[in-house]
């Protein structure tokens, strides 16, 4: 779930204008809207305050020797880009959703430079910017000791474990020391992140920031300014949403009950977004039908996109033993019909349209549907006031009204912790 807040100055009657909110992917340089915390305190020279650790800090060497058997290398299939990880409890690792991207399994090495293979992606969380992959059954390897971001304070050492630039035959990870040179917020949600001075280099996305107890205080991922300092997102409320993805792959399910048909409305920067239940492995077929060229997405709860095969693929429908899990014809015009051979489990499906006004879409499945409620779904922009909101699942889009005189203005400015686009429609047609 991504937060976002909207503004309108001045309100006016008559025209009816619809606004668009939709989170798009995280990535390494994502422009994300921070501010430092209020007054943050500098504990003096030789003052134990300066460095929450003082007392029980280890040197550098016992700090790898503490987490060597919690980092973990990760690998694209392809092999062509690589991140870092870390092992928590029940033998999942924990890394950058922008290293995983969209593979749905990752190859994964130990410290000392030997192999686990592949091993699957479980979830990503694409606001936060997290992955989870596994869980593993590896007694070589072991959960990463938890710290307490909130404790560290401006000047506490801090370490970041990782793989930099890894590309030999076997990756060796990179200690780097700094300190925390800011604590800082995203705007949306108060979202904490630390600031540290250590650099951030490509391959050490998603590695482990260490205090000097050895402890997790922050996952890396963002470098700015030619590695001038990185941003680590802060470890505290990191945990909940970890745990979420555990247990529900990281999107909440909708309730209520299952239906066989729907009806939903696409259009420009609009989606329509349901659950599909697979109760046993078998075929699946779900037709969308509409007099517009629309499009459709099948994920994992988990944001993972199943693999599929296109119709220039397979013209004729025909599968066979050992083919890609689904079919839809995404270049013939007009309705859409996904035929899958699924494992048990619910999955999300999106609909969107390429046309440039909102047109209507029917859904037919021999499996069970469910609608994803959206509370934010035709609200009216008070004037002169801040709303917030939510973008509740991946491809969300939120809409709100906004009424207007001919001739008169409104200024609409639009903020997210994740990539937000504002997009205005007169009559469904975009304006602006």
């Amino acid at each position: 779930m991504s937060q976002y807040r909207a503004r309108v100055h001045d309100r006016f009657a008559s025209l009816l204008v619809v606004l668009v909110l939709l989170t798009s992917s995280c990535s390494a340089s994502t422009q994300i809207p921070l501010r430092d915390v209020t007054a943050p305190s500098v504990a003096a020279e030789g003052d134990s305050t300066a460095d929450s650790t003082i007392g029980a800090a280890l040197s550098s060497e016992e700090v790898y020797r503490e987490i060597e058997k919690s980092i973990v290398y990760v690998e694209a299939p392809d092999g062509l880009s690589s991140g870092s990880g870390f092992v928590i409890d029940g033998g999942w690792i924990v890394t950058n959703a922008h290293v995983v991207d969209r593979h749905q399994s990752m190859q994964i090495g130990r410290s000392d430079g030997s192999g686990l293979g592949l091993v699957p992606v479980h979830a990503v969380d694409w606001v936060f910017d997290l992955a989870l992959i596994g869980p593993i059954d590896d007694l070589s390897l072991l959960p990463i000791a938890r710290g307490e971001s909130a404790s560290l304070s401006l000047g506490s050492r801090v370490l970041l474990a990782g793989f930099p630039d890894e590309d030999s035959a076997t990756p060796t990870p990179t200690l780097t020391e700094g300190i925390v040179s800011r604590r800082r917020f995203v705007a949306i949600g108060d979202y904490p992140f630390v600031q540290v001075d250590a650099t951030i280099a490509p391959g050490q996305s998603g590695g482990a920031l260490i205090n000097g107890r050895g402890e997790l205080v922050g996952i890396s991922g963002l470098e700015f300014g030619e590695g001038e300092f990185g941003l680590a997102f802060a470890s505290d409320p990191m945990w909940p949403r970890v745990e979420d993805m555990i247990a529900v792959g990281g999107l909440a399910l909708p309730s209520g009950p299952p239906s066989f048909e729907l009806t939903g409305q696409v259009g420009p920067l609009r989606n329509f977004s349901f659950t599909l239940e697979v109760e046993e492995s078998g075929s699946v077929d779900v037709l969308v039908t509409s007099v517009a060229d629309v499009w459709v997405d099948l994920q994992t709860l988990g944001g993972i996109t199943v693999g599929q095969a296109a119709d220039s693929v397979d013209p004729f429908r025909s599968r066979s033993e050992g083919d890609t899990q689904w079919y839809i014809d995404d270049l013939v015009e007009g309705g859409e019909e996904i035929l899958a051979t699924l494992d048990p489990g619910t999955y999300q499906v999106v609909i969107g349209g390429f046309t440039d006004t909102v047109t209507d879409v029917e859904i037919t499945s021999v499996n069970p549907l469910r609608v994803f409620a959206d509370v934010e779904e035709g609200q009216t922009l008070p004037p002169n006031q801040i709303v917030e909101g939510d973008f509740d699942w991946p491809r969300d889009t939120d809409q709100w009204e906004l009424p207007l005189t001919v001739g008169q203005r409104a200024t609409i400015t639009a903020d997210g912790i994740s990539d937000t686009v504002l997009v205005v429609r007169l009559d469904d047609v975009v304006i602006a």
